[in-house]
């Protein structure tokens, strides 16, 4: 069978929640549930439909938002939910025999709400990139006329095509895939800049901005062509004037405690009981926000902080070396055996110490917290700032034996 390549932010390179209380720590623990996100928004700007049966729609509108300067609108046309809600690590586990740790998204097979609160933050931050290069490339001091969306499709089909996307389907969690050109002329030249798109039950999603095969180019796939738009008018928007999309895209309360061990004991309850986005409030991400707009280096910060407590997780659920061995050596025959110790409800086995004062640094208060697990022992330091109330600046992690 034929290897299916796969971009990093899903594959090498693309919860009910639990709250246990457990030993001295935990018995007498009471934290309540985090707030909801702010929902980065404009969320004014309430949906005016669910979502668009052909991939050619999705491609005009993201088009059309970002040919406006609209981040907000034209993220939600990329499948930032959806692969959050979809992706399934065992399907691609037992295709490609591979696993790049934190690097990948984790996995929505857990039907787990950290997991996937996890992997809306990074692929949020992921999109809103890949939107800003193709601002950068096609539109930032440029002319962009849009003049058709035609499906990319070989004349003659054969049986290994049709395969390789039923595969991507699984992995991906869809229905169908399908790449689209978008024929256009920037400054006048002639252009065509090709997309990857899912479907999720009837609706479509931009899941790359190149082809299947092109995963690798960092940036849009724009490419010179041989089309042209003479005597062609261009695209016709007025169908789609009214059109908004579901909010996909979310920014977390800023939220912080008025003493360094209150904060410090309760993000230590929230990470044991998967509580992510509550986690990700008492980190320094901004220091104020306009509810109107929505603040792409929030979202983007929010991403590489997702990702953080992702390889938090991992570390201390593939902590023993010699296990992690057999786990790479049996990705393919094996994968329901490293989804059992990926589990955020595993947390509910670590028991926690209590916050201890470690040092003054750079204008900084290092707190340090320690906690069992699996016949292990781990600490977790946080260098703490205070702005209005103490909040993380940095977290790291180590094992101690």
């Amino acid at each position: 069978m034929k290897r299916i390549d796969w971009p990093v932010w899903i594959g090498a390179a693309l919860t009910v929640l639990l709250v246990v209380f457990l030993g001295g720590y935990q018995a007498v623990a009471v934290v309540p549930e985090g707030p909801d996100p702010v929902y980065g928004p404009e969320t004014a700007r309430e949906q005016t439909l669910d979502g668009y049966e052909e991939p050619e729609d999705v491609v005009a509108y993201v088009i059309r938002q970002m040919q406006q300067g609209d981040y907000d609108l034209a993220v939600r046309g990329c499948a930032v939910e959806e692969v959050a809600e979809y992706f399934s690590l065992i399907a691609y586990l037992k295709e490609m025999d591979e696993f790049s740790y934190a690097e990948m998204i984790p996995s929505a097979d857990y039907d787990d709400e950290t997991y996937i609160y996890i992997t809306e933050a990074r692929m949020a931050s992921e999109y809103i990139s890949l939107l800003e290069q193709f601002a950068g490339q096609a539109l930032d001091g440029h002319e962009l006329v849009l003049y058709d969306i035609v499906k990319d499709v070989p004349e003659n089909p054969d049986g290994m095509y049709y395969q390789t996307r039923n595969k991507i389907c699984e992995i991906l969690g869809c229905r169908n895939v399908e790449e689209v050109i978008a024929y256009v002329t920037i400054d006048g030249e002639p252009k065509e800049i090709h997309f990857s798109l899912a479907q999720y039950k009837r609706f479509w999603k931009v899941i790359l901005f190149t082809t299947l095969d092109r995963y690798e180019i960092p940036g849009p796939d724009i490419r010179e062509t041989s089309w042209s738009p003479e005597g062609r008018d261009p695209w016709d928007y007025s169908d789609q004037e009214e059109d908004i999309l579901p909010a996909n895209c979310y920014i977390v309360n800023d939220d912080s405690e008025e003493t360094p061990e209150k904060l410090v004991h309760d993000f230590a309850l929230y990470l044991q009981r998967g509580d992510l986005r509550s986690a990700m409030s008492y980190f320094n991400l901004y220091d104020s926000i306009d509810p109107d707009v929505l603040d792409r280096d929030v979202v983007k910060k929010q991403g590489e902080t997702a990702k953080t407590i992702q390889k938090f997780y991992y570390d201390i659920f593939l902590h023993d070396e010699n296990e992690l061995a057999w786990i790479y050596r049996h990705l393919s025959d094996e994968p329901d055996y490293l989804m059992s110790q990926l589990r955020i409800s595993n947390m509910i086995f670590a028991s926690f110490g209590d916050p201890q004062f470690l040092e003054e640094k750079d204008g900084k208060s290092v707190y340090q917290i320690g906690f069992s697990y699996d016949g292990s022992y781990f600490v977790i330091n946080l260098e703490l700032i205070y702005k209005n109330g103490w909040k993380i600046d940095s977290m790291s992690w180590g094992k101690a034996w």
